[in-house]
């Protein structure tokens, strides 16, 4: 008996190693955005069109409003069918070069969608992501491109029922229709978001565990966007602390997001590394991808005539790679550089290289 007892304790043990390998095995091997929302804890879900998927080079409002919770001391987990982000350059889906893609990263939202698409879908994803908080950012693409106020209200009425017919208990934020460069401009459309707005608040102040971010507020386009639509970094950081305010405020989950807001610089961030070849009166230059940069802005300066460096008139885009600076001086010395740019926001520098254009050797004739 005694014999058996010391078998099964060492089965015991063995079990035990082995169950605990299993799990170091599988925390290793967890997706970084799976583990980074391991943690019991709010589960969170955002829905929502560009302005909330973000693309290429974004860090995103979710990944503003992310680490400020965690930074408070709230475990989300944030949950969602996609995790990926838009290649804006390229023009297709599941991008995943984020600005920092340390964060939970999965979510529900979807470049181009309208409220009038998503009620149709967001029953499933509800019930596929079990969320207990919803925050909800639609509307701008109903009014630009399928109806007008009262259709988008009635089409993010739809979502809010929807979504609780899959879950009677999950609670919702709704925010607000940020403004546009195009409602600046454009009185109709802008008196159309004005009032899907009012009803937009209408919907949170009829619905039972429901809230209002107020994301419009304070949220400027010429400042707040890259192309009068889609948020910078400037703009992610109003949108995260709107939403947090409303959990804090209506749900207590964490605290209101601290003020004031830090300054953060916008544009794209991963410097291009510029590299330059001499030609006979021409230099090339070649450059790597800063990601999400629409545009590189060419600076260039004759040191040898003294001059100060110069912003050349266009842009060039990737397509554009390499690019011949022609009509040079041969002898002279040259240098470049590029500042990115992602819509109106210009960004990092690459290196300065330096050009020394040159006619080509004419080798010496034979002597017989």
């Amino acid at each position: 008996m005694g014999g058996g007892v010391r078998r099964m304790a060492v089965s015991a043990a063995a079990l035990a190693l082995a169950l605990a390998l299993a799990l170091t095995v599988t925390a290793l091997v967890a997706p970084a955005s799976t583990a980074a929302g391991a943690a019991a804890g709010p589960r969170i879900m955002v829905v929502g069109d560009s302005i909330s998927q973000g693309s290429t080079g974004d860090y995103t409002w979710r990944y503003r409003f992310y680490r400020n919770l965690v930074a408070q001391g709230v475990p989300a987990d944030m949950v969602g069918p996609r995790d990926w982000i838009f290649d804006n350059v390229a023009q297709r889906q599941g991008d995943t070069r984020y600005a920092d893609p340390n964060f939970d990263r999965d979510h529900d939202a979807t470049w181009g969608r309208a409220a009038v698409e998503e009620k149709d879908t967001i029953a499933g994803e509800v019930r596929g992501a079990d969320p207990d908080y919803l925050l909800i950012l639609l509307g701008i693409n109903d009014l630009a491109w399928f109806t007008d106020p009262a259709g988008a209200e009635a089409g993010l009425r739809a979502v809010v029922a929807n979504a609780r017919s899959a879950k009677p208990t999950v609670r919702i934020v709704l925010g607000s229709v940020l403004p546009t460069a195009r409602a600046a401009t454009d009185p109709a459309f802008a008196a159309k978001v004005a009032d899907l707005n009012v009803r937009i608040a209408a919907i949170v102040s009829g619905t039972s565990a429901a809230a209002l971010a107020a994301t419009a507020n304070g949220f400027v386009a010429g400042d707040d966007t890259y192309d009068g639509v889609h948020p910078n970094a400037r703009g992610e950081l109003k949108i995260a602390a709107a939403f947090q305010d409303a959990l804090a405020s209506r749900f207590r989950v964490g605290r209101a997001y601290p003020r004031p807001l830090p300054p953060v610089p916008v544009g794209p961030l991963v410097a291009p590394v510029l590299s330059v070849t001499d030609g006979d009166g021409e230099a090339i230059l070649r450059w790597t991808e800063s990601p999400g940069a629409t545009a590189y802005w060419v600076w260039t300066r004759n040191v040898t005539a003294g001059e100060d460096w110069q912003k050349l008139t266009l842009p060039l885009s990737m397509a554009y790679n390499p690019w011949t600076s022609a009509m040079l001086t041969n002898g002279s010395e040259y240098q470049y550089r590029l500042q990115t740019a992602k819509g109106d926001d210009t960004g990092a520098w690459s290196n300065v290289v330096t050009a020394r254009p040159a006619a080509p050797v004419t080798p010496s004739p034979r002597r017989r």
